[in-house]
């Protein structure tokens, strides 16, 4: 099944495919020190997390110019600390998915093209993901239509190996949803996050032949410690094959790269880019 979107959401003069750091290996950093800092680097962009941009001094529109005047490009995270869109419990659902809704509208107002949404998770060990259908359907389904109205593209983020917690993590789950929304004439996309698929020990060549291609992807290291290490080499993916995936592919998008770097960012987002050009250029 293919994505939906078939015009390409960034560009860059210098990559066949962008590279943005997340602002999540720059926590330490408030965001203008950040867009600073890839700048400097030469990143093609930043993934603002919604969650960092509301502790940050600066206001959106501040963000905007800031990153326009760097000739940067700019994705978003939408709010996904401690909050549920398919919470079983009503009050935390409804505040859920109304901040994820203020994200779609905070991005098109930074002239972001993306937005990355996690999906909901399950209240309790003891329920069944099959329950949880429904309410991730209608979820989704609302974030989608917002998102078009607002000219920007929602992207379902895949997530990690966490059977007691996470209900939308295959590529089955993907393609079901996208059938399940095109059926109301719906679009949706998904990102595609290297270190969430290694987690399920499954290669993004083999993702990606049954996904189709996404929207965006995450990139970031995973061991048996941690699922996202905060620098590429100090887990044990093969982020090189899942960039050639990604060339051979033709994946159009762009690829925001994470994993938090407390003090160290510089160093942490400087080696990435050097590992991340490297894979690149290795694709041929």
């Amino acid at each position: 099944m293919t994505a939906p979107a078939a015009t390409r959401h960034y560009t860059s003069a210098r990559r066949r495919i962008p590279v943005f750091v997340s602002t999540r290996t720059c926590v330490d950093l408030p965001i203008g020190d950040t867009l600073a800092l890839a700048e400097e680097l030469g990143y093609d962009g930043v993934e603002l997390w919604m969650d960092e941009v509301v502790r940050d001094p600066a206001d959106p529109a501040s963000i905007a110019r800031d990153a326009r005047s760097r000739e940067l490009q700019l994705s978003v995270h939408a709010f996904s600390y401690d909050i549920n869109p398919t919470s079983v419990n009503r009050g935390i659902r409804e505040e859920s998915v109304r901040q994820v809704l203020s994200s779609l509208e905070t991005a098109a107002a930074l002239g972001a093209r993306v937005v990355v949404v996690h999906p909901g998770v399950l209240s309790s060990r003891a329920d069944r993901a099959a329950d949880y259908w429904e309410p991730q359907l209608a979820f989704f389904r609302t974030v989608a239509k917002r998102a078009a109205e607002l000219g920007i593209v929602a992207c379902a983020e895949q997530m990690e190996k966490i059977p007691t917690k996470h209900i939308f993590c295959t590529a089955a789950d993907v393609n079901r949803l996208r059938a399940a929304l095109a059926e109301e004439q719906v679009a949706i996309d998904y990102t595609l996050d290297l270190a969430h698929i290694h987690t399920w020990g499954i290669a993004a060549t083999d993702f990606l032949r049954d996904a189709g291609l996404p929207g965006h992807v995450h990139c970031s290291d995973a061991s048996s410690r941690k699922t996202h290490e905060a620098a590429i080499g100090e887990g044990d993916t093969d982020v090189g094959a899942g960039i050639a995936a990604l060339v051979r592919a033709g994946f159009p998008h762009a690829i925001a790269v994470e994993g938090v770097a407390r003090g160290r960012a510089r160093t942490v987002a400087a080696s990435n880019l050097r590992i991340i050009d490297a894979a690149l250029a290795a694709a041929g």
